[in-house]
């Protein structure tokens, strides 16, 4: 007699085991995918602050680079109000300037903290706006008559520079007053600020030179060599531009938490009187800057704004707003042997500047709990301070040179025979 087949399963302590191994292994599987997860995500996260930090230090740099190109040295970095400054480009004459977002009483640390993001300001002319001037300007005219067309909008507070291209070769710094729409038309008023002073950027008494008055009749229908020689001697209307980067923070409407930015204010508004800022980059947490006096004969203090803890000083080891030795001129020596003006720490003798940002991740992450989460890290002379906590930031540094700063002749765009010629640079 042949015996029944014996029936085959699992035994309850076999089940038992065979679920504990399977839970392990979906455990493990779940954990690794957690953390590939996690990973993606943190490497989702550096590649944003990476593309945050390069986007606000080139929008600064490759502004920085630019500066003083075309504009008295004297003006070109922006500390706090300065009284008689040397103006070149009308012998004799001394004014004041008027700065941007500074109180005077603050002069430089308005733009130095160690307790909060930096803030620069600085000049350059723009290389593609070049107009002529199409009629005679006064001392007290309210208004500059330009060669159209114009391309691009004039905004109130916008500095033009107004040059003289007969001897001495004379300049004066002007301001538009109301908006100015692009037109095509062939002429183009510019409304500017009276002034019956010389301080800057409403220099209109300098218009009574009597350079100002040899003005350009239009183009002409033949080629006409007279007509382009005389272009030559004409007085040409430039756009000299400012630029200052600060740190702000604004509240999110729809999450309720503040968000910092890079912003940028060019001291200019709109038709209605409201000021013009532009955001640059979000999540830039903050700004420092420090600067380079290579010339200085204080080898000790030839870099100054490192210092932790220690905010830059208003005068002759910091930032000198009235150097005894005066202001420098274009026509100053740089070498061999450089003049007494070359040496002092007045901002026109910085030759670079040391860019120091800290940005960080758009949103929180909680997972980010290591000691000092909470914290921004050091920069340059700002020592490390409380910030929200469970965010990942990035420190990063930069150095821009300032070689127009080195120049000892002011640029004067060259007027040819094209058609464009009163306007080389379409602006």
């Amino acid at each position: 007699m042949t015996a029944p087949a014996r029936t085959r399963g699992v035994t309850i302590l076999e089940l038992v085991i065979g679920i504990g191994i399977s839970a392990i292994v979906l455990a493990g599987s779940l954990l690794l995918l957690q953390q590939q997860q996690h990973a993606l995500q943190a490497g989702n996260q550096d590649r944003i602050l990476q593309e945050t930090a390069r986007m606000a230090l080139g929008h600064i740099s490759a502004n920085l680079r630019a500066a003083g190109f075309g504009v008295d040295p004297a003006l070109v970095l922006d500390f706090g109000s300065q009284s008689n400054v040397r103006m070149e480009r009308a012998p004799g004459v001394t004014f004041n300037t008027t700065s941007l977002q500074c109180a005077d009483a603050n002069r430089v640390t308005c733009r130095d903290r160690i307790d909060g993001p930096d803030e620069i300001v600085f000049l350059s002319r723009d290389p593609e706006f070049g107009h002529v001037l199409r009629a005679a300007a006064t001392a007290g005219s309210t208004a500059l008559t330009i060669q159209g067309p114009l391309n691009t909008p004039l905004y109130p507070g916008q500095i033009l520079q107004v040059a003289c291209y007969s001897n001495p070769m004379t300049w004066a710094y002007l301001q538009v007053s109301s908006l100015v729409s692009p037109t095509s038309t062939d002429t183009v008023s510019v409304p500017i600020t009276a002034s019956a002073n010389s301080t800057f950027p409403t220099q209109n008494p300098l218009l009574g030179d009597t350079c100002f008055s040899k003005v350009a009749l239009g183009p002409p229908t033949t080629i006409d060599t007279t007509y382009y020689a005389n272009l030559q001697l004409d007085a040409k209307v430039f756009k000299v531009d400012r630029y200052r980067y600060y740190v702000a923070s604004y509240q999110d409407p729809l999450s309720g938490t503040s968000r910092p930015y890079l912003m940028l204010d060019q001291g200019l508004s709109d038709a209605g009187g409201n000021a013009m800022v532009s955001v640059v980059t979000p999540d830039v947490e903050d700004v420092q800057f420090a600067y380079v006096f290579p010339n200085s004969p204080d080898t000790a203090h030839q870099l100054v704004g490192t210092t932790a803890g220690t905010a830059i000083p208003a005068g002759a080891t910091g930032i000198d707003l009235a150097p005894v030795d005066g202001f420098v001129v274009y026509s100053d020596p740089v070498a061999p042997v450089a003049a007494p003006t070359r040496l002092t720490h007045h901002p026109a003798n910085i030759r670079l500047v040391k860019v120091s940002l800290v940005v960080r991740a758009p949103a929180p992450d909680l997972r980010w709990t290591f000691p000092g989460n909470d914290q921004i890290p050091a920069a340059l002379n700002r020592p490390a301070q409380a910030g929200p906590a469970h965010y990942r930031r990035l420190l990063v540094e930069t150095s821009v040179p300032l070689r127009n700063l080195d120049a000892q002749l002011p640029y004067f765009p060259t007027y040819g025979f094209a058609s464009d010629q009163q306007n080389p640079g379409g602006g």
